[in-house]
């Protein structure tokens, strides 16, 4: 139902994509990524429609009927409940991105961990996170639920598939809600094994000659036009 109380008719597409943003929403809960009403997944329906996680719920057991249809300015155009508080930074992504499908903001523990002693990504250690992401940016920090959200990240998702949240989490995104989800698991991989290292000492660094060789591996599994923003 519209907010006016006017009846829609669900396409079979949409349908499979709310499916699919279930299935994988509670993987993201299993996984502990999230926990309670933490975390909102999207994806996008047409060039100023997007399907999102309603407010307050739970990833771990998110049905069909709690997504939302927003359009660009974050309003509820399809369904009855309020659209999450974290769709600016959604919105700001698929703005940036025509190119983008689907999103997903998650609580990795480990990842936000290291934002609280300051630490970030790098990006020239483990050649898996240069190949499935580039590189993950730490943004500023914004107060959870705003519109300040949007404001942080806008930027960096032009260029970059991952994105860190300074004591909130991360945003990552692909061309379909499995790619998106995917960059999640990878990411806090990488911060786990990361934490991990710099307890037993120094990291090491890849040579330039061999982050050019990863980078090209990139372009070969993504396609030029995804790594040129890995860059």
């Amino acid at each position: 139902m519209t907010p006016d109380g006017e009846r829609i008719t669900v396409s079979q597409t949409e349908l499979t994509l709310r499916n699919e943003l279930c299935r994988v929403a509670e993987r993201v809960h299993a996984a502990g990524l999230v926990s309670g009403s933490d975390g909102n997944v999207s994806t996008r329906l047409a060039d100023d429609r997007f399907l999102v996680s309603a407010s307050g719920t739970c990833l771990g057991t998110l049905t069909p009927d709690e997504l939302v249809v927003i359009d660009a300015n974050g309003d509820v155009v399809e369904g009855d409940r309020r659209a999450s508080s974290e769709r600016w930074m959604h919105l700001a992504a698929y703005g940036q991105r025509p190119d983008i499908r689907a999103i997903i903001h998650a609580h990795p523990p480990t990842v936000v961990a290291m934002t609280l002693v300051g630490l970030s990504m790098p990006s020239d250690v483990l050649p898996e996170t240069i190949i499935a992401f580039g590189s993950a940016p730490t943004s500023a920090y914004a107060t959870p639920g705003t519109r300040d959200g949007g404001d942080i990240v806008r930027d960096l998702a032009r260029n970059n598939d991952a994105i860190i949240l300074d004591r909130h989490g991360s945003l990552t995104m692909g061309d379909t809600i499995h790619a998106a989800m995917m960059k999640l698991e990878q990411l806090e991989h990488a911060a786990r094994i990361i934490t991990l290292a710099r307890q037993l000492g120094e990291l090491r660094t890849l040579s330039p000659d061999e982050i050019g060789r990863l980078i090209d591996l990139r372009k070969a599994y993504h396609g030029g036009d995804s790594q040129s923003r890995a860059n």
